[in-house]
């Protein structure tokens, strides 16, 4: 289960943390400029990326060696 993130909210990322299976992350793919915010799920020796909204129109992306994940989200917080 997803647990909600919200707009405004404030993700701290950190690219040296483990990545691991339900861990959020930010991952680039090769030649694209954006970064995604997905969840990681690793089943075996497959890793796959799980989108965050439920109503993405592809709600997994298998993690090839065409995505580098550039950082581990570590905490959510919003301004008060």
């Amino acid at each position: 289960m997803t647990p909600p993130f919200y707009e405004g909210e404030l993700l701290f990322v950190d690219p040296e943390a483990k990545v691991e299976s339900s861990k959020y992350v930010l991952a680039l793919q090769e030649n694209v400029v954006e970064p995604v915010f997905k969840q990681v799920v690793i089943e075996g020796d497959k890793k796959y990326l799980r989108s965050t909204n439920p109503n993405w129109p592809e709600p997994v992306i298998l993690l090839d060696d065409s995505w580098l994940i550039i950082g581990v989200v570590i905490f959510v917080g919003r301004t008060v």
